[in-house]
């Protein structure tokens, strides 16, 4: 037996079949319309991230730029946050008393449009790497120097502490130079060179006959007329590195080098919460050292030692 459908009874299959491609096309639109619109929210976001950092680095510009950072109008005792690094906020307590101001020498807002209106805003934290018994290095390169000034200590015992590069268990050897003052201005040096502890020696290092450290931690007493002390990683760089000073005696601050950090926003106040809420907000931080010799210095080219004064 023949069963025929007849034209009449198409019509539901066709307005089904319609409804269908219809939600179709509809959810392939809207998903579309989603990607778009996600797409261009990301560039936004990224665009304005970008903006934040180069406000950032636009304040670590102004204080790279000045002659002497110690005089920048920026505190750098009183009124340097208590717990430098992170975004501070309005009416945060400072070190030395008082509270963090949108109108403070740290502040900056700037109109970079023309409109009267400050677009951009930036926060400046100073804090002078002396004046303490720690000085901190978060990194030193192979084969690049670090110096530190000893101006006025004495014969004070210093110890120094590192870690490995990055984590991976390669351990520097420390090559360190102390010059000092004999008299009369004759300056002279001091050598000193230390292996890690032996459990972390490589193969490269295992022969250089330098001294064993302590578990990367090792002590030396300062000469009197002490200047400067420089530290060469070999082999390796070294991370963390932490000099101490026993009790009483701290690195001095004029020309010690100073932590830099400039929080920057895309917003005209960057320590007021609510209006940073939907800006970026992206925070640089630069470790400004002391002028000081080239690597080669501490080599052939200058020869000196405790009872021959250093000479070109």
């Amino acid at each position: 037996m023949k069963i025929y459908i007849s034209p009449k009874n198409n019509k539901g299959v066709i307005l089904i079949i319609s409804i269908i491609i219809g939600v179709i096309a509809l959810a392939a639109g809207l998903t579309a319309a989603n990607f778009v619109s996600r797409s261009t929210r990301n560039i936004t976001d990224q665009e304005s991230s970008i903006k934040a950092l180069a406000i950032s680095e636009s304040g670590i510009e102004k204080v790279l730029g000045v002659n002497d950072v110690a005089g920048f109008a920026c505190p750098l005792t009183d009124g340097t946050l208590s717990n430098p690094g992170h975004i501070p906020s309005l009416g945060e307590s400072l070190q030395g008393g008082g509270n963090v101001v949108d109108s403070g020498n740290c502040f900056y807002k700037e109109d970079i449009d023309g409109d009267s209106i400050a677009d951009q805003s930036y926060y400046l934290e100073i804090t002078s790497k002396g004046g303490t018994d720690t000085y901190l290095m978060d990194s030193l390169n192979k084969d690049t120097v670090l110096e530190v000034s000893t101006q006025g200590l004495g014969s004070d015992e210093l110890t120094i502490n590192w870690s490995d590069e990055s984590g991976n268990g390669n351990f520097a050897s420390l090559l360190i130079t102390e010059v000092f003052d004999s008299g009369g201005g004759n300056y002279q040096a001091k050598k000193y060179a230390y292996n890690p502890s032996s459990a972390h020696l490589s193969s490269d290092q295992s022969a250089n006959g330098f001294n064993e450290a302590n578990n990367e931690l090792i002590s030396i007493t300062l000469t009197t007329g002490t200047k400067i002390i420089r530290i060469k990683p070999l082999y390796f760089g070294a991370f963390n590195i932490v000099m101490n000073l026993p009790g009483g005696s701290t690195f001095p601050t004029v020309d010690q080098g100073f932590d830099i950090y400039s929080t920057g926003c895309t917003c005209d106040n960057v320590l007021d919460t609510n209006s940073r809420k939907n800006a970026s907000v992206r925070k640089v931080k630069v470790i400004k050292t002391r002028e000081h010799l080239p690597a080669i210095f501490d080599y052939v080219l200058y020869s000196g030692s405790t009872t021959v004064p250093l000479t070109k």
